[in-house]
């Protein structure tokens, strides 16, 4: 499958060969249901769907957008594809929160793989991560897109493979948690702590931030160093292989 079209700040490159990006302008569920219908899904392992934003802002009852995503969920679950229903991220414009309970409803109700971005959007208090978003407060910065891929990338793999260790690092994070041998200890110290090794690692998003300016990839290691959570994480193992030779580094 090819990548048909890209949303701003993702590039080709930087997602895996057999993705296909399918982008809708001002879509509604129903937009996407009936592009589906157009589509042969059956060659489809997986069908991510992340659309319900412009419902709410139109206004749209939480129940009726219930019905149109849980009838798209299961006609896709009929035709053999494992489904991941996305949340959608914060809009300046309308509340989404009842929206998303009746995504996790559906969810719960299919078996739908269920993508939490929302609460990659916002702070622990609930707040909104600004820079994640353009003036209007529901279109995303680059930023916002790196952070939307990530997110979907840490439930389906979507992103270009690499190789699937560190050498000598233990990512599945199942030893312990405080050697400094861990994937999570290096992320969260070797890395944060070291400029060198921060310089690697904004080379080592040049392939796959195309076209992104040096300041914004700066900036974005920084917010991750700053955040400390998984995201942190899932980055520094998609980069690994130039960040291999500093694996070992410590505080």
């Amino acid at each position: 499958m090819q990548l048909r079209c890209r949303e701003k700040g993702i590039q080709p490159p930087g997602l895996s060969t057999n993705v296909e990006l399918v982008k809708i302008s001002g879509a509604k569920i129903r937009d996407v249901a009936q592009r589906l219908n157009e589509i042969d899904t059956r060659h489809y392992n997986d069908v991510i769907i992340h659309v319900g934003g412009n419902d709410v802002s139109d206004g749209k009852q939480p129940d009726a957008s219930y019905r149109d995503i849980l009838n798209v969920t299961q006609k896709l679950q009929e035709q053999r594809c494992k489904v991941h229903l996305c949340t959608v991220c914060p809009r300046r414009d309308a509340d989404v929160s009842e929206f998303n309970s009746r995504v996790r409803q559906v969810s719960r109700e299919t078996g739908a793989d269920l993508i939490d971005c929302y609460q990659a959007f916002v702070y622990g208090n609930g707040d909104t991560v600004i820079p994640y978003f353009t003036r209007d407060g529901i279109h995303l910065t680059e930023q916002g897109s790196r952070t939307l891929v990530a997110t979907v990338n840490s439930r389906v793999h979507i992103i270009r493979d690499r190789d699937a260790s560190l050498s000598g690092i233990d990512v599945t994070l199942q030893t312990d948690p405080h050697s400094d041998r861990t994937l999570k200890h290096f992320s969260e110290h070797a890395l944060c702590s070291n400029t060198r090794v921060k310089i690697t690692f904004l080379t080592a998003l040049e392939d796959y931030f195309q076209n992104i300016s040096e300041t914004l990839r700066v900036n974005f290691i920084l917010e991750l160093c700053s955040r400390r959570d998984d995201m942190l994480i899932d980055w520094v193992t998609f980069t690994y292989r130039t960040l291999n030779g500093y694996s070992t580094t410590t505080e």
